[in-house]
């Protein structure tokens, strides 16, 4: 058996044209796969499945493989699901991947697996545990900065964050539009811009879960940013069953 834990990406359901014929397909960036790969980890493909039995069935047997989970990036989630209108602003909502991804964020809770989720990896977690967003912020998608500095984040000290990029001041990149705006019962705030978003989150009581609102992929050539999929990748290997 690898030594290599098995760490489990979330997918996102696209229509790919495929010869002028649109193909639904479940997908995911490369850098995702780059990041696990350079940390150590085995990366898998989590495909959304369906409501039935023998959905759920694959669901749970899915998750029996993996050692780890990345809660990746992705399209808006809507904001039924929050209790809120859909704001103009609000866009590539999936409602199918919404569901399928709240199943999977009280699965890891529960089974605490070890967890990092990005962008709309966070969002998704602070939503499906009671929380709320913010449908759209100006000056935080800053793409032409996706592999560099866009703003400052300040880091709480004493969290499982601080221990990887250190407390105090550090630098990410940014890339969404929506953000945190009550967070749901049991989650803390590690980390927020200069402007006050959440830029991080932990459960409390637990260490099994990191959540970020930057894309630490895109950044794998710091060793700080590799780091939380090094943090990731040591976390899973240590929960495995002897």
């Amino acid at each position: 058996m690898s030594d290599r834990p098995r760490i489990g990406i979330t997918s996102w359901p696209r229509d790919v044209d495929y010869e002028g014929t649109p193909e639904r397909c479940d997908t995911y960036p490369h850098d995702y796969v780059h990041s696990v790969i350079a940390a150590g980890g085995l990366p898998l493909l989590l495909p959304l499945n369906d409501e039935s039995d023998d959905g759920q069935a694959v669901f749970a047997e899915l998750l029996d493989l993996v050692d780890g989970v990345v809660l990746t990036g992705g399209g808006d989630i809507e904001p039924a699901a929050y209790g809120a209108g859909t704001h103009e602003a609000t866009k590539y909502t999936d409602a199918e991947r919404d569901a399928w991804d709240t199943r999977l964020m009280h699965q890891v809770v529960e089974r605490r697996i070890p967890t990092l989720g990005i962008c709309r990896g966070l969002q998704v977690a602070n939503v499906a545990l009671g929380g709320t967003l913010v449908q759209h912020l100006d000056g935080h998608d800053a793409e032409h900065l996706a592999a560099g500095d866009a703003h400052a984040i300040a880091v709480e000290p004493g969290s499982r964050l601080a221990s990887l990029l250190g407390a105090g001041e550090s630098e990410v990149n940014s890339l969404h539009h929506q953000a945190v705006d009550r967070l749901g019962p049991g989650i803390r705030a590690v980390a927020t811009s200069p402007d006050g978003v959440v830029e991080a989150i932990e459960l409390e009581g637990s260490d099994h879960f990191l959540a970020v609102q930057w894309h630490p992929e895109l950044l794998r050539h710091r060793p700080d940013q590799l780091g939380l999929f090094r943090d990731l990748v040591h976390r899973s290997r240590a929960s495995r069953t002897p």
